[in-house]
């Protein structure tokens, strides 16, 4: 398997102005990078978690949404995937300045601009301000939230960013939501900010909860009627109906 990822860069080499590319991917045009692990995977045959997004479409083709958020969307991969296969609005949250251009650029080459709105803020049980340690170029989808620093391995230095809480939005009406979480560790502050809509809301989520932080965040879900339905490596699924 190793071969792949070499053969990949042998492919798109390291040429252009800060080596990017442009591919062409599930009917969609991308801007990925080879030095950075995700844009990589993305040009590899069946791409960057391809059982998560095929168990995601599943449900969403079950439960179609009214309104998808994308939390923690890097450069695009689910916002674009979704906003291509369903008449939803679609919000795509990014608070990692390298990640949110190229979420912005891989809206604007595929005419998506009218239907995916990118924002550069993290998300939080509340709005205001937020830590944020950046992921390093080579691994650019791992920017985490937490109290800057000075430095971190592989990692640029903290810094202040906004944040916002999704109950704090002023949204559109919508019976079905459906989200992408992927937040590094922060996913229960994430789920704490958006009570109020999964109360009032049906929908699918699909959530990343590293080992040994999903007890409160699945206790919460619960509470608010949301049934985990599968399970694949960290990424878990919950339906409510």
């Amino acid at each position: 398997m190793r071969l792949v990822p070499s053969l990949v860069l042998a492919a798109y080499g390291w040429r252009g102005p800060g080596r990017w590319t442009l591919a062409r991917r599930n009917g969609l045009t991308w801007l990925v990078t080879p030095r950075n692990h995700v844009d990589r995977r993305h040009l590899e045959p069946g791409g960057h978690e391809p059982l998560q997004r095929e168990t995601l479409i599943g449900l969403l083709d079950q439960h179609p949404p009214d309104l998808f958020f994308d939390i923690g969307a890097n450069f695009g991969l689910y916002s674009l995937m979704v906003a291509q296969r369903y008449e939803c609005a679609v919000w795509a949250f990014e608070p990692d300045p390298r990640n949110f251009m190229q979420l912005g650029a891989n809206v604007l080459v595929n005419g998506l601009e009218g239907r995916i709105a990118a924002i550069p803020r993290a998300v939080s049980r509340r709005s205001g301000r937020i830590g944020l340690v950046r992921a390093s170029d080579r691994s650019a989808g791992r920017p985490r939230t937490a109290p800057p620093t000075e430095e971190a391995p592989d990692e640029a230095a903290g810094e202040w960013v906004d944040a916002v809480a999704i109950d704090a939005l002023d949204l559109p009406p919508a019976e079905r939501i459906a989200a992408k979480i992927d937040v590094e560790g922060a996913e229960d502050d994430v789920i704490a900010g958006m009570t109020a809509l999964l109360s009032r809301s049906r929908g699918v989520l699909q959530i990343e909860i590293l080992p040994g932080q999903g007890d409160r965040t699945v206790s919460r879900l619960r509470a608010l009627g949301y049934a985990e339905a599968i399970r694949i490596e960290h990424d878990r699924y919950f339906v409510k109906d």
